[in-house]
């Protein structure tokens, strides 16, 4: 978990210390979750157990949670590899809630250069694409499109509706109705909007 756990664990996590069993991979991906919950004190004591080569990273990843415009100099995380996307998904998170346009420059380069799965495009793509749409931003539509061909049952497709329905693009706003989950609170605004753009778009 990517929390500390309760002071009745101490003497476990004592014995399981001393009979070297938390080894290297255990302490990554408890670290990485840790950083995924902001719990940095954590990251940094999980570190110890981590084999030398894997240091310098820890060290960077809790950099860049700090301070994610370090994320303009690419290079420095190219030579490490696919072991650097953890912390790239990190300091995206953070970077667009503190400067949107600079995270949306850079994450193509960072696409391109780490083999990124589909999992990872859509956690990145879906915090880009909620701040743009958040804001309205004139970019928006392009952003959550590419995030909603990852992942289309989340809060992203009300959110790229009401952006349409801004530009009065009811074509898109027709199409983007059908991926929008209705809750009993929602059901009605979203058959008003069915209704609106059938009658603004010419039958097929």
């Amino acid at each position: 978990v990517g929390k500390s756990q309760d002071d009745a664990c101490n003497p476990l996590f004592g014995v399981w210390t001393t009979s070297n069993k938390i080894d290297g991979p255990l302490a990554w991906e408890r670290m990485a979750l840790a950083m995924d919950a902001g719990q940095t004190q954590l990251a940094t004591h999980l570190e110890t157990y981590l084999p030398a080569s894997q240091k310098p990273i820890a060290r960077e990843w809790r950099e860049v949670y700090r301070d994610p415009t370090r994320l303009k100099d690419l290079n420095r995380y190219r030579a490490w590899g696919n072991q650097a996307k953890p912390l790239v998904k990190t300091g995206m998170a953070r970077l667009v809630r503190k400067n949107a346009a600079m995270a949306l420059q850079l994450w193509p380069r960072y696409e391109w250069t780490f083999a990124f799965n589909a999992d990872e495009k859509s956690v990145i793509l879906k915090e880009l694409a909620f701040v743009v749409g958040a804001n309205y931003a004139d970019n928006a539509d392009y952003w959550l499109a590419q995030a909603l061909q990852y992942e289309t049952n989340t809060d992203l497709a009300p959110l790229a509706v009401r952006n349409s329905l801004r530009k009065k693009d009811w074509t898109r706003v027709r199409a983007l109705l059908a991926l929008v989950e209705e809750s009993p609170t929602d059901e009605a605004e979203w058959r008003y909007w069915a209704a609106r753009s059938t009658e603004n778009v010419p039958a097929l």
